[in-house]
Order: structure tokens, then C-alpha cells, then sequence
């Protein structure tokens, strides 16, 4: 059962200024008046003045950046890209230009095109971090999870601190089913990370798929110290509380959780579940009727709230749950075996073996004991 929901952290490049070259006073000038406009979050009027910059010399190589750059902040990605071709065209191994390229394609979903410019970042400099970090992300997003690791290798080789590589890659680790690698990623992280609260909760989902409950419920509750506590946090920390033999604990988790979340059907199961094994009875048929209203052909569901029922001595309402599990399923010796019960608290003893003999024959053994005992 997959429980973890993917949170990419996604580094951006943030924009950047460089400085002028050697060109003609003139265009030197409006560069750096560009530059100071840009200081000022003036785009426009930067774009205007780097522009100009570039007219006096079309070989401005960083007023052409520069203007890209600002193109970005405009949200004119497609005349971006067109300044960084003119960079790259008069610098072939200009790194950021493609790093560039491959923020802007990224954004615009065109990910074949983000892999390339950031590929081609890297070959320029085999020792650039971003690029690989980059390229990475996308294919964790795109689920090439394997090459995803191995650019997060990369990284993690140039940069022992990167918090976003180790994370990602866990995440990675986590989709291959590789837990064991994932938790030590994570826990990485955690000792880089300003904010814990972003890795306490993936290297708590990775606990429980290792089936390590104490740890999950250690980092779930430390969770709820760092943050506005959820549903799902609530449910999780229940589940492994449940797991531990902690019914109290479980049963008050899953009621936090459906305080917070009444829809919340995984907290519902768990919760009834419960209710009926520590005899709440009245608890779990409300349970169960939610469930119902949501899922009205589940059997299971309609077995168990027959079964609360049963025990509450409503014989009637126990029967028609029964009948209503042997319509959905008439290969459930549970449904058989159980209104086989109630016939035999409201004496109806020839029905009573009708029903043990039918869960009987589908493979129930102790149906058998029972016809031993009531049935001639």
C-alpha cells in the first residue's frame, strides 16, 4: 500500500545580475543603468535600457543575458529563451544560459527540452551542482526514478549538503520500494534541514513500510509539536499505535482524525474495526453506517455492523446486514456462519443449519463443530 503522496522540492534559479564587459561608453552606460533598474524591480525599464545596450553592440553578450533574465521576471518565457540562444550562440559553454533554458522549458511543461538544456549545462561543467540537481528533479517528477538517483549522485558527490538531493532522492528510494535507503536519506535531510517538519512526516511513512511503529510514531509525534496537526497525521500515528497493540491510543487518534476529516474512510475502517473488538458496540454501527452510505455493496462492512448488532441483542437489524453481505457475496461463509448465529439466539433451528451447512461446504471449519453440536 503506497502512502506517500510525492512533495518535490523543487530549487529555483533565482535571478542574477552580471556585470558589465568592455563595450563602447555608451552602451556600457545603459547596461548599467539596466542593472540598476533591475535593482529596483523596474523590468521594463531595465529591459528598455539593455536593449539599448544591445543595439549599440549586438555582441553584449550579458546585456543579453541580463535581459533574459528580466524577460523571466516578466513572464515573457519565449523572448527569454530567445536571448539565451543568442548568449549561448556567442558563448557555447555558458552555463547559466542553460540553466536558464532549462527553468524556462520546465515551467512550460516542455520537460524533453528542460532535460536537454540541463544536460548540456552539465557537459559545459561537469562540476555544476544545479544541473544535475535539476535534471534530476524533473525525472523524479516524470517517475524515471532510477536516472532521477543517479543525478541526485551526482550532487550529493559535489555537494555533501544538499538537503533538496538527499530529500529527493529518498523520495526516490521510497517509489523503488527501497526503504531502508529512503530513511537514511531523509534522516540526511533532517540533519541539514532549517525545517524539520517537511522530513519528520516521508521518514515516518518510510518507518511503517519498514514496520519500524515506534520510530514512525516517535517522528509523527514530533510533528504534532512543529505543526497545525491533520487528518492524516492523526490517522497515521494511530495506525501505528494500533500496530503496537495501543488500542487506546489508536482508537483516540482515529477520533481525532475524523474530527478533522468525518470523510476520512481509512480512519473509519480502523475506528469500527476497533469499536467492535473493544466492544463499543453502538460506536461501530455508527461507524459501519457511514462506511455504507459511502460503499452500500461492500459485504465486509454490512458482516461487521451485523456482528454489533448481534452482540447488542437486534436481531432483526443483524439479519437484514447479513442478508444484505449474502447478496453482494454469496460465496462469504463469514455472512453464512454469522446469521447462522442470530437464528440460533431467536431459536430458528432449521435455518439456523441451513446457514452452517452452506459455510460449511464454502470451507469454514468451525461451521462444523456447530453442526455437530445444533443440527441432527
Amino acid at each position: 500500500m503506497k502512502i506517500f503522496q510525492i512533495s518535490l522540492l523543487i530549487p529555483f534559479i533565482f535571478p542574477f545580475l552580471l556585470q558589465a564587459q568592455s563595450p563602447s561608453a555608451e552602451a556600457a552606460r545603459q547596461y548599467n543603468q539596466g542593472v540598476e533598474l533591475a535593482k529596483k524591480k523596474d523590468y521594463n525599464s531595465a529591459i528598455a535600457s539593455f536593449s539599448r545596450a544591445i543595439e549599440l553592440n549586438p555582441n553584449y553578450t550579458k546585456a543579453f543575458f541580463n535581459r533574459a533574465n528580466m524577460k523571466i521576471n516578466t513572464k515573457d518565457l519565449k523572448g527569454a529563451l530567445s536571448d539565451l540562444d543568442r548568449v549561448i550562440e556567442q558563448e557555447p559553454n555558458h552555463v547559466k544560459a542553460f540553466l536558464y533554458q532549462g527553468y524556462i522549458h520546465n515551467v512550460l511543461k516542455d520537460h524533453k527540452s528542460a532535460i536537454r538544456a540541463y544536460s548540456l549545462a552539465a557537459k559545459a561543467d561537469p562540476q555544476s551542482p544545479d544541473a544535475y540537481l535539476q535534471r534530476g528533479t524533473i525525472n523524479m517528477g516524470l517517475e524515471n526514478y532510477v536516472k532521477a538517483i543517479s543525478d541526485f549522485d551526482m550532487v550529493l558527490e559535489l555537494d555533501h549538503n544538499s538537503t533538496t538531493a538527499f530529500y529527493n532522492r529518498a523520495v526516490c528510494y521510497y517509489q523503488l520500494n527501497k526503504y531502508y535507503d529512503a530513511v537514511n536519506d531523509f534522516s540526511s535531510a533532517l540533519d541539514l534541514h532549517p525545517d524539520p517538519a517537511k522530513i519528520y512526516l516521508p521518514r515516518a511513512k518510510s518507518f511503517i513500510q519498514l514496520e519500524k511503529y515506534r520510530e514512525a510514531t516517535h517522528d509523527l509525534t514530533k510533528l504534532f509539536e512543529l505543526t497545525t496537526p491533520t487528518a492524516e497525521l492523526y490517522y497515521l500515528r494511530g495506525f501505528s499505535h494500533l500496530t503496537l497493540g495501543d488500542t487506546i491510543s489508536a482508537f483516540e487518534d482515529f477520533s481525532k482524525a475524523l474530527s478533522l476529516d468525518p470523510k476520512y474512510e481509512n480512519a473509519l475502517i480502523k475506528r469500527s474495526m476497533l469499536s467492535i473488538e473493544t466492544g463499543k458496540y453502538a460506536e461501530a454501527i455508527q461507524d459501519y453506517s457511514l462506511l455504507i452510505q459511502k460503499s452500500p455493496r461492500t459485504n465486509g462492512y454490512h458482516i461487521n455492523r451485523g456482528i454489533a448488532h448481534l452482540n447488542l441483542s437486534q436481531y432483526q437489524d443483524a439479519l437484514h446486514d447479513f442478508n444484505q453481505a449474502i447478496t453482494y457475496n454469496k460465496e462469504d461463509y463469514h455472512a453464512y456462519f454469522n446469521r447462522a448465529n442470530v437464528h440460533l439466539k431467536m431459536e430458528n433451528y432449521d435455518q439456523a443449519c441451513i446457514d452452517l451447512r452452506e459455510a460449511a461446504k464454502l470451507g469454514y471449519d468451525p461451521a462444523f463443530k456447530h453442526i455437530r453440536d445444533v443440527c441432527r
